[in-house]
């Protein structure tokens, strides 16, 4: 009977054994959720929504196949969206039906009449993968990024999309059954060795041998000669096995199937360039305008440059094409020091970048870049140097952006169509001005401009000496600081006539860039000079009292012409 209770407790142990095992393999659950589908041949594009990528898992392993080029574009979610309108895309979505336990990948099919004319070279793409035929890559999950497939813009969408999630298990508690394997085997063995303790081994006394008994004959029922201890110990074995096998399909574990629960994120809002997007947006800017520089060619500037930059190179370049003496502008720095991006789904939207080594030959700059649209790149409309000795206002990070802010904002405690009459005031009369309620004087840009016409004016006995100052572009670009103030970069035109008080006096041009413009030396019934001025200028909130501050101003010669009735 020991050996009989040895073995059932041997099966038993063997069966909770089993039983661990298999829940660590063939019953473990699911790890990973499979996902496929095949795009309409009609669509260019499909799109790869944040909330889709991240439905089970932070990361998907994508696999996309097809002919020709497969492309995976990776960008801000919404201004893809406003990239693809007017193409053929797809947008796959997950459907599941809890009913008939199905989970399955939908497409939702759009089309338009005005695709883009490329796949590549926007900036509003982060980043950009080109395989063969074959295109394997892990995707992590981030706000707000979603993915571009495509081939080559004009063929269709690679055929075939394979989403794989790696997931997280739900726990296994199989640590109790190899607990009570190991714990009944070792009372198994008690057992059996108690049981070797207790048989009788000691050898029997043999008595005389005696004579065999003849044979029975053999008949119908001879096989049922003793057969209670034969069909006890069958009972007994597959009793065992029974009770193990039993306990081992009992325990099987039920777990939910991981596809019908994806947990997908909520939407969410980013700024409109990354860090990574400044730096090639940068690289691009200063690679045009050192050709530009190079080959004094203003037309080399048109694909990064525009407004008030593009007119500040172009004038310079018609002076150095005129002149050996005049000194080039100078570089853009392709050191980025700062980045400050708004947070909009609108265009047109403007970012600035502060760049530069703060030194003679590669001062800090302020670069503002605009861009119209979501198919047009950023280009640069305001580089402006930065004035010695600012301190410059706080923004927000990269990560968090800044908002864009409406002309003459009620935020702002000074009205920006009022900078360039109360600036103007304060080129031309100084500390004497009512701007200086408004406006810090403090900064070497005023004081070099005011300083420069008063000294013109005192230099002058039979001339008189008019100025007017007014808006030299429209688009002026406002970014929130982190005070509720705001930066703004502007442009200022600022004339300067200079007319003869006596016929006999004639208003003599010192050398230099306004003698090179004009072509002569003087001239018997005036001048007219105009210059522009990018201007950087720091707007308190409405409820502070500080004035406005200056930061920076980048100035160039446009023009100089002879006033009418010259001879």
């Amino acid at each position: 009977m020991r050996f009989l209770a040895s073995a059932l407790v041997f099966l038993i142990s063997t069966a909770s054994l089993l039983q661990g095992v298999a829940m660590q393999t063939v019953w473990y659950p699911e790890t990973e959720v499979r996902q496929s589908i095949v795009f309409d041949e009609t669509s260019r594009y499909a799109l790869l929504e944040p909330e889709l990528l991240a439905s089970y898992a932070d990361s998907v392993n994508l696999r996309i196949s097809g002919a020709g080029d497969i492309r995976l574009i990776s960008g801000r979610e919404s201004d893809l969206v406003a990239w693809l309108d007017g193409a053929n895309w797809s947008k796959p979505s997950l459907r599941v039906n809890p009913e008939l336990e199905t989970s399955t990948l939908i497409s939702r099919n759009y089309r338009g009449d005005n695709p883009p004319n490329s796949v590549s070279g926007f900036d509003v793409f982060m980043s950009e993968s080109v395989e063969q035929r074959s295109l394997r890559q892990t995707v992590d999950y981030q706000p707000g990024i979603a993915y571009l497939i495509a081939s080559d813009g004009l063929n269709p969408v690679p055929s075939r999309l394979e989403m794989t999630w790696q997931i997280e298990p739900p726990s296994v508690a199989s640590d109790p059954f190899f607990a009570v394997s190991i714990a009944g085997y070792l009372f198994s063995l008690l057992l059996l060795v108690n049981a070797i303790r207790k048989q009788n081994f000691k050898p029997r006394r043999r008595g005389p041998k005696l004579p065999k008994p003849p044979s029975p004959r053999k008949s119908s029922g001879s096989k049922l000669i003793n057969p209670a201890p034969r069909r006890k110990g069958r009972r007994a074995k597959f009793v065992a096995i029974g009770l193990s096998t039993g306990l081992l399909m009992s325990c099987a574990p039920e777990y939910p199937d991981p596809s019908l629960a994806p947990d997908q994120p909520e939407k969410q809002s980013i700024p409109s360039l990354n860090s990574a997007q400044f730096e090639t947006i940068l690289d691009s800017i200063t690679d045009v305008v050192n050709q530009g520089d190079e080959q004094k060619n203003r037309e080399l500037l048109e694909s990064r440059l525009a407004g008030p930059s593009l007119d500040f190179r172009g004038a310079f370049y018609t002076l150095m094409n005129r002149s050996d003496e005049i000194v080039a502008p100078k570089p853009i720095s392709s050191a980025l020091q700062l980045a400050l991006p708004t947070k909009t789904q609108s265009w047109p939207r403007t970012a600035m970048m502060v760049v530069g080594e703060g030194t003679e030959s590669s001062p800090l700059q302020a670069l503002f870049i605009r861009q119209e649209s979501v198919r047009d790149n950023y280009r640069l409309w305001y580089n402006i140097e930065l004035l010695p000795n600012i301190d410059f206002p706080e923004v927000a990070a990269v990560e968090t952006g800044s908002s864009p802010i409406d002309a003459d904002s009620g935020f702002l405690n000074f009205k920006v169509s009022g900078l360039v009459p109360a600036i103007g005031s304060l080129i031309d009369d100084g500390l004497d001005s009512v701007a200086v309620n408004v406006i810090d004087p403090d900064n070497q840009y005023i004081a070099q401009a005011s300083g420069n016409l008063l000294a013109l004016k005192n230099s002058l006995e039979s001339a008189t000496v008019s100025t007017n100052h007014e808006l030299g572009d429209e688009n002026i670009s406002q970014l929130l600081t982190t005070d509720a103030g705001a930066l703004v970069a502007f442009y200022m035109i600022d004339e300067t006539s200079i007319s003869p008080t006596e016929v006999a006096e004639a208003i003599a041009v010192e050398p230099g860039p306004e003698q090179v413009l004009l072509g002569s030396e003087a001239s018997a019934t005036g001048i007219q000079t105009r210059y522009g001025t990018m201007l950087l200028a720091h707007v308190r909130s409405s409820e502070s009292e500080r004035r406005v501050r200056i930061l920076g101003a980048s100035q160039v010669l446009l023009s100089v012409t002879r006033l009418e009735g010259d001879e």
